[in-house]
């Protein structure tokens, strides 16, 4: 009879452990399914976003090295954007990673020295909306920050550097993407001309296969400053491109004045070298030198970007 009462008890316990493993399975799954958001489970194969760049870096590398070859080679192609440009020597410079795109904030001049990210089919086939908006401090950057009023009255427009238009894949990117670090004062008649432009080819080349980006503004020796904070206007802007497309690397740059600058975007295409000239930024610098090498010294003609 004790021995009927203790089997009916060990049954019982059996019971209610499971119900509570089932329980906290199901919240588990609740809780990495919040509606709205544009997280995903965190997983060894995807890396944190946001944090400490150099530790994210460290983990990614060594959570590659565990893949198999064709999936590190995915996975890397995922993230080559956020480990491509090394930042000239003696400028200010926090990296800062958000959803959609890497930037690298200069707090002397208050805007970006560089902003990264990437486009794919999937990415320009988005849909979310353009907020209604104004654009903020960046939670993230340390130390001075410009403000939405130091481009109020000034005679410049708040130009993204990753445009809204490139963020319509995720909410989370988009509203991140009216980040001030993310913009700089730019002519208006360049930002809705040349330079938008050159960001639709972008999206067309994009279409086809995933291109890598980098963009941001060449300084003169002396910028003017506006606002209260004394934000500093570019004298011109860049944005370099590379893309593999039917099994071939290639890439462009384009260097824009900052004025009403006219005429087609490939009277200011050049090579990538003469980017990194002007710049002293190092971009692409992870593929292969015999790649980087040839793609990076000439950027072919007009065909081959069509």
């Amino acid at each position: 009879m004790m021995k009927t009462k203790n089997n009916h008890g060990m049954r019982l316990m059996a019971v209610t452990v499971t119900i509570m493993l089932l329980t906290a399975m199901s919240w588990s799954s609740c809780i990495k399914r919040l509606p709205g958001s544009d997280q995903q489970p965190r997983s060894a194969s995807r890396p944190l976003m946001g944090g400490n760049l150099h530790q994210e870096r460290k983990a990614l590398k060594a959570t590659m090295a565990s893949l198999p070859p064709d999936k590190q080679r995915a996975m890397s192609r995922e993230e080559l954007t956020y480990t491509l440009t090394r930042t000239a020597k003696g400028v200010k410079a926090q990296e800062i990673r958000h959803f959609g795109y890497l930037t690298c904030w200069n707090s002397d001049w208050l805007i970006p020295n560089w902003v990264a990210y990437s486009l794919n089919p999937r990415k320009v086939a988005g849909s979310v909306k353009r907020p209604k908006r104004q654009f903020e401090p960046d939670p993230q950057v340390k130390g001075r920050s410009a403000e939405h009023s130091d481009y109020t009255h000034s005679g410049y427009s708040r130009g993204h550097m990753a445009p809204a238009a490139d963020m319509k894949w995720s909410e989370r990117a988009m509203n991140e993407s009216f980040y001030l670090s993310n913009v700089c004062p730019q002519v208006q008649a360049m930002n809705g001309g040349v330079w938008e432009h050159v960001e639709r080819k972008c999206r067309q080349l994009a279409k086809e296969t995933e291109i890598f980006i980098c963009t941001g503004p060449i300084m003169g020796k002396r910028p003017e400053r506006i606002g209260r904070n004394g934000v500093a206007v570019p004298e011109r802007f860049f944005k370099v491109v590379c893309m593999q497309r039917n099994g071939k690397w290639q890439a462009i740059g384009f260097v824009v004045p900052n004025s009403d600058c006219r005429g087609s975007m490939f009277r200011y295409a050049c090579s990538v070298d003469q980017v990194e000239a002007l710049t002293g930024h190092d971009f692409f610098y992870e593929l292969p030198d015999s790649i980087e090498n040839k793609i990076e010294a000439a950027w072919g003609t007009q065909a081959d970007w069509q």
